[in-house]
């Protein structure tokens, strides 16, 4: 019910150290995330709001306003699509990060893209398409539904876990760890370490 409203999200900075640990929290939306030569955080998008009538979208809008906070080394970046009092709210992000950073994304929708970051991946959602290339860490994904799980130029072990479809994974220095029910294609190319494979079937 109701129409599709589009706002942009403003871009946002927040000073970082090189190894920062950042937690991104995006419920709804996809997530992009490059990693290069800076000491700070940047984060833009587009936000979409389905909602019956354009004020009761501005006001979910400016209740759902994206948040960066900073404890230590530790930065969160909050999606806040929740606080939105009834309108379906999905942000896409886009953020550049210190490419030294560790990475940790939690969401129920939204796919995932993450390339040219050094430190650890953690990602764990309800329903995601992962792409990853160029990563220098440990790779863990925790997913219930994904429609693709594509690693390539990892230098760090790789653990999928979870279900999904088709999993592709090339390049991968570290070892592989595929542990659950991946109904389509599995295609496995250049692993210097070795796989580890195990499901409901195997």
């Amino acid at each position: 019910f109701g129409e599709s409203y589009d706002y942009p999200v403003e871009l946002s900075t927040i000073k970082a150290s090189k190894t920062a640990r950042i937690v991104i929290d995006n419920p709804r939306g996809n997530t992009r995330i490059v990693g290069a030569d800076i000491d700070e955080i940047r984060v833009n998008g587009r936000k979409s709001i389905r909602a019956m009538g354009k004020d009761e979208a501005d006001k979910a809008n400016t209740q759902s306003k994206v948040q960066m906070s900073a404890a230590g080394d530790v930065i969160t970046v909050y999606g806040n699509q929740d606080r939105a009092d009834g309108p379906r709210v999905s942000t896409d992000l886009e953020l550049s990060v210190p490419r030294g950073a560790s990475i940790e994304t939690r969401g129920r929708y939204g796919d995932v893209e993450i390339s040219d970051v050094n430190g650890e991946v953690g990602i764990n959602s309800d329903n995601a398409g992962v792409r990853l290339q160029n990563l220098g860490g440990r790779v863990k994904i925790d997913t219930r539904k994904s429609d693709i799980l594509r690693a390539t130029g990892i230098r760090g072990d790789v653990e999928l876990k979870g279900r999904g479809r088709d999993i592709e994974l090339e390049d991968i220095a570290g070892m592989v760890t595929i542990n659950g029910s991946y109904s389509g294609e599995t295609s496995l190319r250049k692993l210097a370490s070795g796989v580890r494979f195990q499901s409901s079937m195997t």
